[in-house]
């Protein structure tokens, strides 16, 4: 064996400290705090270093391993959390501080999939004690009761940059209220899941500072047909959306108000060929 080959499990021990946390970055903290903590003292001080934010992945995990879990890792490194991707169902069954994630207050990324509805509901009043929470994803495992209950409290989040939504159904209740002057500061709104034109309508009279906007399939409206004259969307230069049923003459009154803002418009349909003309 020659010393090049003999050298060859020192390398990654000699990688500097900016190149091991990029690796970390691709890494959930509990394979992170079990692999690297105990290696040696450096690794133990890069692990623990306060200036690393920590991200975690909670998907299937036993009720004996989530209770360690939160001991070892949930409660003692709750200030260095930055993102969160919870995709447990069984989760909020169990005591743990997760009923609230106030306390969690650098996390500024939060995912919520296969997670039940009224637990989402319940959890939303808490993140706006969140200062620093900056991007939500939301993909329940059933159906909200009622979906605007849901919007009325993320539209409410002071932070919030970027925003998806990821619906089962395709619900039916009555739009929010109309709006006028409604700060929020959400830039980026994905909307994965059916939509119809009267509440994406309803939802751009929350969203002042919108850059970015699609949906996934926008409907026909089945509601009185609401103005856009009173929206200001200075900001909005994205948007992109499917269709299958819509009219031509809906999207046209739709973005009519918008089109001199907007930089790029995407839009398909499978059935309406006057959008030819």
């Amino acid at each position: 064996m020659n010393s090049s080959q003999e050298n060859l499990p020192t390398y990654f021990e000699n990688l500097p400290n900016e190149v091991i946390y990029e690796i970390f970055e691709y890494l959930d903290f509990n394979d992170i705090n079990q692999v690297f903590s105990k290696l040696n003292l450096r690794y133990h001080s890069l692990v623990n270093n306060p200036t690393f934010h920590i991200k975690l992945h909670i998907s299937s995990i036993s009720k004996n391993t989530f209770e360690s879990y939160c001991k070892h890792i949930l409660i003692p490194y709750q200030n260095r959390i930055y993102s969160m991707n919870i995709e447990n169902l069984f989760i909020f069954y169990l005591s743990s501080p997760l009923h609230t994630l106030s306390q969690y207050s650098q996390l500024e990324i939060l995912i919520l999939k296969n997670i039940e509805s009224n637990h989402i509901i319940n959890l939303l009043p808490h993140l706006s004690l969140l200062p620093n929470l900056s991007s939500l994803i939301i993909m329940p495992i059933d159906h909200f009761h009622n979906v605007n209950n849901l919007y009325h409290a993320i539209f409410n989040l002071s932070a919030l940059k970027y925003l998806k939504i990821s619906l089962n159904e395709n619900y039916s209740n009555e739009p929010l209220p109309i709006v006028k002057n409604h700060y929020n500061s959400i830039e980026h709104f994905v909307i994965d899941s059916n939509c119809s034109i009267t509440h994406l309508k309803v939802y751009l009279s929350y969203l002042s500072q919108v850059r970015r906007l699609s949906c996934k399939k926008l409907l026909e409206s089945f509601y009185v047909e609401q103005s856009l004259e009173y929206l200001i969307l200075s900001n909005l230069t994205h948007l992109s959306f499917q269709s299958e049923n819509i009219s031509f003459n809906q999207i046209k009154l739709f973005i009519r108000n918008l089109s001199h803002q907007l930089q790029v418009f995407r839009f398909s349909t499978e059935f309406d060929i006057t959008y030819l003309n």
